[in-house]
């Protein structure tokens, strides 16, 4: 079970799940450098339409990782899974 390996499962009394996960400043770090990014790349090809596509790459990324970290925080887990 491949799953089972990646989360780390430990089969006892009590089933739990382990995440291996990113400390979290780093995390929110990299949340907010993508967000920044987003914004930057936005402001500098408002002429440019092509470049749209780059600038919904860095948010998709950036609340995917928003979403880690309260993954990894523990709350919430339904809404942001």
């Amino acid at each position: 079970m491949v799953v089972n390996k990646f989360l780390n499962f430990k089969k006892n009394k009590e089933e739990r799940v382990t995440l291996n996960c990113f400390s979290p400043p780093v995390m929110l770090a990299t949340f907010i450098i993508e967000m920044i990014l987003a914004i930057y790349v936005f402001i500098k090809s408002l002429k440019a339409k092509s470049d749209f596509a780059i600038v919904l790459v860095l948010l998709f990324l950036a609340i995917f990782q928003l979403s880690e970290y309260q993954i990894c925080e523990g709350t919430d887990l339904l809404v942001w899974a």
